[in-house]
Parts: C-alpha cells; structure tokens; sequence
C-alpha cells in the first residue's frame, strides 16, 4: 500500500493487524489500543486471558511486557486491573516458568503489588494474591519483602470478609514466615504478623 504525497508516491509501513483471530492478533490489539482505547485493551487482554488459560501462549515475553504496560498504564481503570492480573496468573505459571528472567519475574511482582495497593477489591486482590502463588517463596519475594507483608496484614484484618482471598493470604504468609532467616522473622513479627 502506499499514500500519495504530492506528486510522489510514499510508500507507507504496513500496520499490524488487530482483532482476535490468533495470537498475534491480540497481541497486536494491546500494544495499539493500551494508551488511548482502554476499552478495546480490555477485551485484548480478555482474549489473552483465554490464549494462555485454554491454549499455550507463544510469545510469553511479548505478551508479559504489554500486560505489564496495561497495568501500570491503566492502574485506575478497574476492568482492566481485573483482567490484567488474571492474564498475569496464567502468563507466570510454571508451564512458562523457564521462559523467565529474574528481571522480568520482579517487574511482575511489583506490578502486582501496585495492583494490591490500588484495589482493594476481591477479585483483584484475589487474582493477585493467586498470581503471587506462582513465585518462589519467599526466594523471588524478597526483594519486596516488606511491602507483601504489609498488603497480606491488611488482607487479613478482621474487616475484610472475603475468606477465600483470606485462606490464600494464609497460605502466603505461612510460606513466607516459615521459610526465612531470623531477621526476617523478627521483621514480620514487629508488624504484628506473627505473635
């Protein structure tokens, strides 16, 4: 294809293709739609919830990257906080564990506790409680040891009524107080974590 340009032809790059066809299509879809069309990220991110949920998907770093941009992009826009942090729980399982750096792996983590931070409602805190399940515990949690302590107390005050998301704050507290040095114990224990 091409534009003209006067009395010159300009030859124009060909743009990518978005829908929801395959893969590559919902790929394309968030990286063209996060900044601008939220709503049509949304439904992309939907499409890649289901990409690596019922098939596999095969550009794991690519489609972590724009989960990643959509969440901190978006991270007042409830939809796609909710469909962001479920695609991260499949996207960060252990069928695609290897395909993972470090680096990659810790970005994950922080933009799933800036998630916590931000919503305090159940399906988000759920997702991202369920994703954070994915990791090494404590190992790939340390470098934000601190900050999940914090958010899991606050999930486990006697406010909150969601006891599934509280089991699975259990369950992530345990992993992360049994499985650590002694400083660290004495660290929790001075947020009032463990008695």
């Amino acid at each position: 294809t091409g534009l003209l340009c006067g009395k010159h032809l300009c030859v124009a790059a060909l743009s990518q293709v978005t829908g929801s066809k395959n893969e590559e299509q919902v790929l394309n879809a968030i990286e063209a739609y996060t900044e601008f069309r939220p709503e049509l990220a949304h439904r992309a991110i939907n499409q890649l919830f289901d990409i690596a949920r019922i098939q596999h998907c095969s550009q794991l770093l690519r489609a972590l990257q724009l989960v990643i941009a959509a969440l901190k992009c978006h991270k007042y826009d409830k939809s796609i906080q909710v469909t962001g942090s479920a695609a991260l729980f499949y996207l960060t399982n252990t069928e695609y564990r290897s395909d993972q750096s470090v680096r990659l792996r810790r970005e994950v983590i922080q933009v799933v506790l800036n998630g916590m931070e931000q919503y305090q409602e159940v399906t988000v805190q759920r997702n991202c409680c369920l994703t954070l399940c994915n990791f090494s515990i404590p190992e790939e949690l340390e470098f934000q040891y601190s900050r999940v302590n914090q958010l899991l107390l606050k999930i486990l005050e006697p406010a909150r009524q969601d006891e599934s998301i509280q089991r699975i704050a259990v369950h992530l507290c345990n992993a992360l107080v049994c499985q650590v040095d002694n400083h660290h114990k004495e660290a929790v224990g001075k947020m009032g974590f463990v008695k």
